[in-house]
């Protein structure tokens, strides 16, 4: 340990960033690019000089405000209260785990140390869990739709943050037979559920998206989209710091009971939009 960071820590960053590198590099080298049409070539010429370009491209984005199609319209809140949730949830989980497994908020002890240190694994696992299960996620997706998953997904995840306070570290599950042996503990439980969802998170929205927006518009469409994830992120900013956390006793716990909430709120938004097309496709 250097510095009071363990070494493990160091080692994680390190392999991080080789395998960003190494994904990067494969996508630049393995990825075809195809050239635009002569159509499209004569509009990037005239756009190149058209002086009031800046002006032409906020105009273009609010157009595609205006323009947006019904089901992008629709994924606001399927977008807003995930991405909320999911924001208290990476702020607070360490403040929640402290206080609900060691009985302190106090950072300078040692329980809030180990509090930190479990948040890590935790964090970590639940990525495990996303990777190795978003291929499974493919074909269930195909058969009963990426809405109703999505339902689920979040859900899933919903409950187990309902559920956290309740689980403890001590009861363990299992070992895992890694070195001296990895013992996974009932906190983890929740953490499996959150895999889920992130996995989810990570796709079925993208999935809902891309039939639903005109190819020629598909830059700046995923552009807009992307901004529901920020929008949530500066609204829970400053409406969790200033409002929410003293309407909640200013207790980290709660604040993570409001993250499961959320994720169930977004989930039925989800599952409402779901039946919603369904009963116009009948119509």
């Amino acid at each position: 340990m250097e510095n009071g960071i363990p070494v493990s820590t160091y080692w994680a960053f390190l392999i991080g960033a080789v395998a960003s590198i190494i994904t990067i590099l494969i996508t630049v080298f393995t990825t075809s690019e195809y050239p635009p049409t002569l159509e499209e070539l004569k509009e990037i010429q005239s756009s190149k000089t058209n002086k009031n370009l800046l002006i032409k491209t906020f105009q273009e984005i609010i157009f595609a405000f205006r323009d947006m199609p019904a089901t992008m319209k629709q994924l606001i809140p399927v977008m807003f209260f995930p991405w909320y949730a999911m924001f208290c949830y990476w702020q607070y989980l360490t403040s929640a785990l402290s206080l609900s497994l060691y009985g302190t908020l106090d950072e300078t002890t040692s329980f809030f140390n180990k509090a930190q240190l479990l948040t890590g694994n935790l964090n970590g696992t639940y990525n495990i869990i996303c990777f190795s299960i978003a291929f499974a996620l493919i074909p269930i997706a195909k058969k009963i739709g990426p809405k109703r998953l999505h339902f689920f997904s979040l859900a899933i995840g919903g409950f187990g943050l309902l559920c956290m306070p309740l689980l403890n570290d001590t009861d363990i599950l299992f070992v895992l037979p890694f070195g001296s042996g990895i013992e996974i503990s009932q906190i983890y439980l929740f953490s499996f559920c959150m895999g889920i969802t992130w996995a989810s998170m990570m796709a079925m929205p993208y999935q809902m998206l891309a039939s639903t927006i005109p190819i020629n518009k598909m830059g700046i469409y995923m552009g807009i989209f992307n901004m529901f994830i920020v929008i949530p992120m500066i609204i829970q900013i400053f409406s969790v710091q200033y409002i929410v956390y003293d309407l909640l006793g200013r207790n980290p716990i709660n604040i993570i009971r409001l993250s499961g909430t959320f994720l169930i709120i977004g989930g039925i938004f989800s599952y409402l939009l779901a039946n919603l097309q369904r009963q116009i496709q009948f119509n």
